[in-house]
């Protein structure tokens, strides 16, 4: 029997106490995928907000690694062992290396502004780049590196953060075909590999199809629905 990583029971999800959805329900255990579809405005980003305790859910239950998740300190807890790849191409202005970035994923929860990095941080930073195929690139730009490239040095920031779930937005969006079909096979094999749990939104269904063991419907004004 697998370990279960994330619980969610009959929550409601939204903003200023108007859900956008309610009575969710699903369950992800370690080394699975859930792919997440739905038009705009049905609750996919709400969802994933939820997840990483940005927002609290309006109501219902979040287990997360066999903890409930219901204070603050719970919620920095539970993040600290989610990676998030977030849509969109803003790499920000800060002239920082590919080493650089995927070490700031360890910021937080293994170091900070009073505790600087040590031997470990360093020593899982370059695991994760390894991993990642980064290495001879960890040097470069992170504002000079391709799509495709960028994606995999975010992921590398997840894995040196040692998250148990990755959390990602539409990652393929602004990548073509090849990259695309490139990306899909590296979660592919880090679910095999590392026992990854994923939960991925995508409006391409044929990739969720590849790699998720199921999908989430998420639509307006309806209960989302797995199919």
């Amino acid at each position: 029997m697998r370990k279960e990583i994330l619980a969610l029971n009959k929550i409601a999800i939204g903003y200023d106490k108007k859900p956008i959805q309610t009575a969710l329900s699903f369950k992800l255990e370690k080394g699975e995928a859930l792919g997440v579809v739905g038009p705009n405005g049905s609750g996919k980003t709400t969802l994933f907000k939820t997840i990483l305790g940005v927002i609290p859910p309006l109501d219902g239950e979040i287990t997360f690694a066999g903890k409930q998740v219901k204070t603050t300190i719970d919620r920095n807890w539970a993040r600290s062992s989610i990676g998030y790849v977030p849509q969109g191409r803003n790499r920000g202005k800060l002239p920082l290396t590919v080493e650089e970035m995927v070490l700031l994923g360890r910021w937080g929860s293994h170091f900070s502004c009073f505790r600087r990095p040590g031997t470990d941080d360093w020593s899982k930073t370059q695991e994760a780049l390894e991993i990642m195929d980064l290495t001879n690139l960890k040097k470069r730009d992170c504002r000079n590196l391709s799509g495709g490239e960028y994606q995999r040095a975010v992921i590398a920031r997840a894995l040196a953060r040692e998250a148990s779930l990755l959390l990602l937005d539409e990652p393929t969006t602004f990548l073509d075909l090849q990259s695309r079909q490139e990306f899909i096979t590296l979660l592919t094999d880090l679910r095999k590999e590392l026992g990854l749990s994923i939960l991925i939104v995508s409006h391409h269904r044929e990739e969720l199809e590849n790699l998720t063991d199921r999908v989430l419907l998420l639509e307006r004004e309806k209960r989302g629905a797995l199919l």
